[in-house]
């Protein structure tokens, strides 16, 4: 039995759509119009998370943060995805922050008994590379420089915690290659009574010289300068962080129990600035008494016999390299 279409002009015209979309596969009718746009991607995004797709969801925000880097939007859920994607539980995060004027080692940074040597340094390297991406996001909200449903007072608190935990975390990636690996050092950090810490084990530093041949201008062969930035860049990570639970203190209910966490903060950064080195350079920060017992540069750096001339139980807190 044969079709008669001129008898039937809905049967061909719907025959002549067809054939028009398999003739030509791009068109403004498919689905992929939807993902061609930001606010399709966002679409997309939010409802990938919404069915617990967080590697799908994230890939949408990617994408829609390439048509628009100045949506406070896109930058809020891509943050989000990420930690969905990467499993951070921020509420044993800072469970284990808030609990660390009862353990004897620096929470977050310390190694974990319960995992495998790879398997501690996968989950550090994890939840400092996922925060990293958290705070540069959060960062463009808070400091204004994306318009949208989201400000500065929608992010604090987020960031303020994100912050911390690239700071603490971010003292095992010692090379500074933003991956905490094999070519990183492991010091050993324990809290001493009065809430500061004691950096062990510095003495792998004397002549730390990861990728050889490739080290910044500048980096000398004794490991001080890797030492010295990396306590530059932390303290001033965790300076940040301190600053912004402050101003969100200031801003909310005093009762935010957040002094748990400024307090660890303070006390990182305290011990840091004990054991900045002087390398002989202008504006050194290890220039001067850093651990303020009236002695300058007591003890040196890369000696092991004079490493705690004040016996006071801290190693090479006060070095100079000239020895």
């Amino acid at each position: 039995m044969k079709f008669d279409l001129t008898r039937r002009p809905f049967l061909l015209f719907t025959v002549l759509i067809l054939t028009m979309f398999i003739l030509n596969g791009c068109n403004i009718f498919g689905w992929s119009a939807k993902d061609d746009n930001f606010d399709g991607y966002m679409d997309n995004g939010r409802e990938y998370m919404h069915e617990g797709d967080y590697s799908a969801a994230l890939e949408q925000f990617e994408k829609a943060l390439e048509i628009n880097p100045n949506s406070s939007d896109a930058h809020y859920y891509h943050a989000k995805a990420t930690v969905a994607v990467a499993g951070i539980d921020i509420g044993v995060i800072l469970d284990e922050l808030e609990a660390a004027s009862e353990q004897d080692n620096l929470p977050l940074y310390s190694r974990d008994t319960t995992k495998t040597e790879a398997e501690d340094i996968a989950y550090k390297n994890k939840i400092y590379q996922a925060n990293t991406v958290v705070v540069n996001d959060l960062q463009a909200i808070y400091q204004g420089q994306s318009t949208g449903r989201f400000s500065a007072d929608d992010v604090d608190v987020d960031l303020a915690v994100a912050t911390a935990i690239v700071g603490i975390v971010g003292l095992r990636d010692t090379d500074r290659d933003g991956d905490i690996d094999e070519n990183d050092i492991y010091m050993d950090i324990v809290t001493q009574s009065d809430g500061t810490f004691l950096f062990r084990d510095v003495s792998q530093f004397f002549d730390y010289s990861p990728g050889a041949g490739e080290n910044p201008a500048g980096y000398d062969s004794t490991g001080a300068e890797y030492f010295n930035g990396l306590l530059q860049w932390t303290a001033n990570t965790l300076i940040n962080s301190r600053e912004l639970i402050n101003n969100i203190l200031q801003r909310i209910d005093p009762e935010l129990n957040l002094d748990e966490v400024n307090e660890l903060i303070d006390n990182i950064v305290e011990t840091i600035n004990k054991y900045y080195i002087n390398t002989g350079t202008p504006s050194n920060p290890g220039i001067g008494d850093n651990d303020n017992d009236g002695y300058t540069d007591e003890e040196h750096w890369g000696d092991i016999t004079n490493g705690d001339r004040d016996g006071d139980g801290y190693y090479w807190e006060d070095s100079t390299i000239d020895y």
